[in-house]
């Protein structure tokens, strides 16, 4: 996003449309202890000392790969292939857009069929969903999914080591519809807790739900 500058003409039209009357009125809602008082910068730097002066700061810091990361939750360590950038710069990729209006004939019908067909490659699955707005809408998907191909069946298991975000949002489309739901425990390593697994599946189970990497990580 470009930024534009706005010239005073640009701001005394502002304040009038606001009511505002002042710079001051537009922040009067703020706390007097949040607003900066002191307006004194030093001189300003060219370009390239600034990328060095910012550079000098960052070494301070130390970069997320010297360390082992366990923040767990969905926040993992991510490789984005070099050669990723140069291929979502191909013009059926390119103009991809939000895939439920007209501009579906555009990139990103390309994007998820690509997608759809090589994780049923690496699955050997027969059907790959996708472009769904997010994890927590997904599972719930998934879980309607298979009590819609299991009909006398009315229960959906969820493993607790799923992200409870998710959980709340599959327990509630399932609650309102009339289905039944049922969470599972993890062991100390984390892991889903398969004896209680066991003993909780039953004829009504139309599916069993878990995350890899769950919400620990592992």
């Amino acid at each position: 996003m470009p930024y534009l500058a706005h010239n005073s003409s640009d701001f005394n039209s502002l304040l009038k449309k606001s009511g505002a009357g002042s710079a001051e009125g537009l922040f009067s809602s703020l706390a007097e202890k949040i607003k900066l008082k002191d307006f004194s910068f030093p001189e300003g730097l060219s370009e390239i000392r600034v990328k060095e002066k910012v550079a000098s700061i960052a070494r301070k810091n130390k970069p997320l790969g010297d360390f082992n990361s366990f923040l767990g939750a969905g926040c993992y360590e991510h490789y984005i292939p070099s050669a990723l950038k140069h291929i979502i710069g191909r013009s059926e990729f390119y103009t991809a857009y939000t895939p439920y209006q007209a501009e579906a004939s555009q990139g990103i019908l390309q994007a998820i069929y690509e997608y759809q067909s090589y994780i049923c490659l690496l699955t050997g699955m027969d059907v790959s969903n996708a472009s769904l707005y997010d994890g927590a809408t997904s599972l719930a998907e998934a879980a309607f999914l298979a009590l819609r191909l299991n009909s006398k069946r009315n229960k959906i298991l969820a493993s607790r080591a799923v992200h409870p975000e998710y959980r709340q949002v599959l327990k509630t489309y399932l609650k309102t519809s009339g289905f039944k739901f049922g969470e599972i425990g993890f062991s100390s390593s984390g892991r889903v807790n398969l004896s209680q697994l066991k003993e909780a599946l039953s004829d009504d189970t139309a599916a069993f739900c878990l995350a890899s990497p769950n919400f620990f990580g592992i």
